[in-house]
């Protein structure tokens, strides 16, 4: 069981790589490698040392990939909202 807690909630100061959950990857389509970069991994081994593609427009075009990700998840359509649990009523049993 977890213990509750009794005090004031403290926020800690967030980070970029506290949004590395929601980062691009396979869900958006953007290459692993250029995943990584996107949330500030450096490669390893010999990709670091001779991997010396900028990598601008891949990690130009994944942002945009997860800019759109995340506005559908905080602004959804209009159309989105409510449909999952009006059908959920129909279709229950009476």
């Amino acid at each position: 069981m977890t213990p509750r807690r009794t005090g004031p909630v403290t926020r800690r100061r967030r980070v970029l790589h506290d949004a590395a959950p929601s980062a691009p990857g396979s869900r958006t389509g953007v290459p692993s490698d250029v995943a990584e970069r996107v949330i500030g991994h450096e490669p390893q081994g010999l990709l670091r040392v001779y991997d010396r593609h900028s990598y601008f427009e891949e990690t130009r075009k994944a942002l945009e990939r997860w800019n759109a990700r995340l506005l559908a998840i905080v602004e959804p359509p209009p159309n989105n909202v409510g449909q999952s649990s009006a059908r959920s009523y129909r279709n229950s049993p009476a």
